[in-house]
């Protein structure tokens, strides 16, 4: 066993010396002459590898980072949607992985390289304010960069003639559940219980009273296992469980979909790159609010005492900073509490104000109740309250305690 560690450290080494580092010294070289820096492709999760990249290339175009240097991109060994990495690769240049991510590292650990090759992208784990968080406010003076050919719209309209759907006249629908993380791991058994999971059911009655008003729904998902919806509502339909399912499809339906809604999960990212919003219910990650852009309408979860019974207010859930992405039930439990998910009345009224603020054309406008859950955000996690973005108002109200 001894050997075998030797032999592989033995082994990355040869590999540095007679193979990375004659490139990297090429590289230095040919950095005197042509001003170019490397960037990350995150092609391994569909939500590094969407909205962060729009954003990235807007403000290329915008002249918001240097629109001067050329850009080197290297994907990651796994790539979760091979559409969208054929859309990106029309409009952005590609290296080889095997080359520029040994470079990417090593000019992350080491400053003087990083001077030379790292680029003004804001990659996730340096910096709070990432390349999904929209700086420069970017994404709303700015058009998607990514375009259909007119084959692949004629691909995507057959498909929806084949449910008789319509392009614009449907919304989508998703739900996180903990077959995500143990599918995208490998892994033999499931996460750990998540607050970030829920069920897709309670979704239904807003979904269904959504369908009465001459609009249609898909469902999303691809790792939500042995969970069809069994509906038989023909304005609904299960994509997560459908034959036809596909990379393009995956990012056609979220592109033209009227809006979304979902739980909180990169896939969530994707239609926000066609500038469309997102409903976000069974929310949990408090101290990443500030991060969010095209989300009018959040409806968080809740935290009850598990021996008195007794919900705790926000003021108390931001205090003890009970609400975040990576919490368990488990944590939860240990401290004494639990989480709460959206109601199916709670999600049934959020809808309903999504579809009046998207569709018919309602403004969202500020309250007490509101600007008290934002000004207990902001005191607490010392961040500024996302643009645009509000609580959904029946819920405020019939939980203003």
């Amino acid at each position: 066993m001894i050997l075998k560690i030797l032999f592989k450290k033995i082994y990355f080494f040869l590999i540095y010396t007679l193979v990375i580092i004659p490139i990297l010294l090429i590289l230095i070289f040919l950095r005197v002459f042509l001003r170019f820096n490397i960037i990350e492709l995150e092609t391994r999760a569909i939500g590094h590898f969407s909205l962060p990249v729009e954003i990235f290339l807007c403000e290329i175009f915008k002249k918001k980072v240097d629109d001067k240097k050329f850009y080197i991109w290297f994907p990651n060994r796994k790539i979760s949607n091979y559409f969208l990495y054929k859309k990106w690769s029309e409009l952005i240049f590609i290296g080889p992985r095997i080359i520029f991510e040994k470079i990417f590292y090593l000019s992350n650990k080491f400053n003087f390289l990083g001077k030379l090759f790292l680029s003004e992208y804001r990659h996730w784990p340096k910096n709070d304010n990432w390349q999904t968080v929209d700086i420069h406010n970017i994404l709303e003076n700015s058009k998607p960069r990514i375009l259909f050919s007119s084959s692949e719209e004629q691909l995507g309209q057959k498909f929806l003639e084949t449910i008789n759907f319509k392009k614009n006249k449907y919304i989508c629908f998703f739900s996180r559940t903990s077959d995500y993380r143990s599918v995208m791991s490998n892994s033999l058994g499931n996460e750990p219980p998540s607050i970030r999971n829920s069920s897709i059911y309670t979704q239904l009655k807003g979904i269904e009273n959504i369908c009465k008003k001459d609009f249609a729904a898909i469902r999303m998902s691809k790792y939500d296992l042995n969970n069809p919806l069994n509906s038989k509502n023909p304005r609904i339909y299960d994509y997560a469980y459908s034959d036809h399912k596909s990379d393009f499809l995956d990012i056609y339906l979220l592109f033209n979909c009227s809006y979304m809604i979902s739980t909180m999960s990169g896939i969530d990212l994707v239609p926000k790159i066609n500038r469309k919003k997102v409903l976000l219910i069974n929310y949990v990650d408090i101290p990443a609010l500030y991060q969010l852009n095209y989300t009018p309408i959040l409806l968080p979860k809740k935290i009850i005492d598990r021996n008195s019974k007794k919900f705790l207010s926000y003021k108390e859930v931001f205090k003890k900073n009970l609400m975040h992405a990576h919490i368990t039930k488990e944590y939860l439990n240990n401290l004494g509490y639990d989480y709460v998910d959206n109601s199916e009345n709670e999600i049934f009224n959020a809808i309903n104000e999504m579809h009046d603020h998207i569709i018919n054309k309602n403004i969202l406008k500020n309250f007490d109740l509101n600007d008290k859950f934002w000004t207990l955000y902001e005191k607490y996690y010392f961040k500024q309250r996302p643009k645009n973005t509000f609580i959904s108002k029946d819920f405020l109200i019939r939980n203003k305690d």
